[in-house]
């Protein structure tokens, strides 16, 4: 997997994968981040803001989103889910 971040593009074996601007935002934020358990809050504020009015919540929707579009391509399986904690991007 390869993240263009001057582009805000994502690559799966050269092919584009069409992400979502917080879904892209949520990956990049795992992978500069990997191994390490990020909470839903961390994610929350990082992406959205402490002044964004909406729950942590909204983490949980982009972060299913996030796996349902990698799953096409196998790499769903690598975004752990730690329960009642948050979420890790693991090998």
């Amino acid at each position: 997997m390869k993240l263009d971040l001057n582009s805000r593009k994502t690559y799966i074996k050269d092919e584009e994968i069409n992400l979502q601007g917080k879904q892209f935002d949520i990956l990049e934020f795992l992978i500069n981040s990997k191994n390490t358990i990020i909470t839903k809050e961390q994610i929350f504020d990082r992406i959205w803001g402490f002044n964004f009015d909406t729950t942590a919540n909204v983490v949980e929707v982009y972060a299913s989103g996030l796996r349902k579009t990698l799953k096409k391509y196998g790499y769903d399986k690598y975004i752990k889910t730690i329960r009642g904690v948050g979420y890790m991007l693991s090998d």
